[in-house]
């Protein structure tokens, strides 16, 4: 075991990621152990869609003569005439989520990509405006540090990712001082960070907390 519970050492973390899936296998929930290319480094997977609705308003002006626009009552017109359309449009957010061990920082991290539905990127402004405004408001100062884009370890390529730099005093919080194994590290904190990036774990995992 590691000298913190705050902490996982792969072995701890493989152990941890298997029996999360396995758990969630037998309850119909689309977590996968994944086993990478990179020897002795498997990760969970998980992909899932997500709706977004967009009010646009959008101003048209009824054309008028160049004369009438020196005449203020004609003005005054104009401005009332000024017509406030309101469109939705709606789109399907594809998210992709990929859980995987850190062993510089000895935690797992969250990587995700999300695609709109003409399998555009999101960028990471838009992925920051997406943040819950209840979590923004408690990460604004530091919102940089904490959603990042990196290379994927695995990969190779271009992902988000929950920064890990915050995991360790997180857990060091939200742990219980009780806890009788490592197996609920992952539901904990898949529960803590999660819903940041719109990923929700079902209350069924906390029976991998004893509290099922």
């Amino acid at each position: 075991m590691s000298n913190s519970k705050a902490i996982l050492d792969k072995l701890e973390f493989k152990l941890v990621a298997k029996e999360f899936a396995v758990f969630s296998e037998k309850r119909h929930i689309c977590w996968q152990l994944v086993q990478s290319e990179v020897p002795g480094l498997p990760f969970l997977a998980f992909k899932q869609r997500l709706h977004s609705r967009e009010e646009k308003s959008t101003n048209q002006e009824h054309s008028r003569e160049e004369e009438d626009e020196e005449d203020d009552d004609a003005e005054r017109e104009l401005e009332d005439d000024q017509a406030t359309l309101v469109t939705e449009r709606c789109d399907t957010i594809s998210m992709e989520y990929h859980v995987v061990y850190s062993e510089s920082y000895q935690v797992p991290v969250l990587y995700f990509n999300a695609f709109h539905s003409d399998g555009k990127l999101l960028s990471l402004n838009e992925i920051w405006d997406r943040v819950p405004s209840l979590h923004r408001q408690r990460i604004e100062h530091d919102k940089w540090t904490v959603i990042t884009q990196q290379e994927h370890p695995i990969f190779g390529r271009p992902f988000f990712q929950l920064h890990p730099c915050h995991t360790e005093d997180l857990m060091k919080q939200v742990l219980p001082n009780s806890s009788k194994s490592k197996s609920n590290y992952i539901v904990t904190w898949l529960s803590s960070v999660g819903p940041l990036v719109g990923l929700h774990l079902p209350l069924v995992f906390s029976e991998l907390c004893g509290d099922g």
